[in-house]
């Protein structure tokens, strides 16, 4: 099964390395151990995407996350990107939909530290 089959939209820590396996080759299913976030609806990944936090992550970190497209960042690139999460929620008005997700994100980075894993940007 594709990523995008299961978690369209969504944000996902592998659990373990199998699971990270699994997602980098395409390979997942029911079981594949992840914790994963979905954004609550179309309209709020959209205000999320023109407040610019994806265009941050990809300047910042030569990450391709873009629009109908698959991306992970490596365990290395999580500290970073915790730092352009808080940069961006301080410089950012933020509605309470939009705040609970920036929350989901950060609460996923925790793991992946704790984990050591990559995250996954399936959007």
């Amino acid at each position: 099964m594709q990523n995008a089959n299961l978690y369209r939209r969504g944000i996902v820590v592998p659990l373990d390395q199998e699971a990270a396996l699994a997602l980098l080759n395409n390979h997942i299913d029911l079981t594949t151990k992840v914790q994963w976030f979905e954004f609550p609806s179309e309209e709020v990944f959209h205000r999320i995407w023109s407040k610019g936090l994806f265009d941050m992550i990809n300047t910042e970190l030569g990450s391709n996350i873009d629009d109908y497209e698959e991306e992970f960042l490596s365990h290395s690139d999580i500290p970073k990107l915790v730092e352009i999460v808080k940069r961006f929620r301080r410089k950012t008005t933020l509605e309470s939909s939009e705040e609970h997700v920036i929350t989901e994100l950060e609460r996923l980075l925790e793991i992946a530290i704790e984990r050591s894993s990559p995250i996954f940007f399936i959007l």
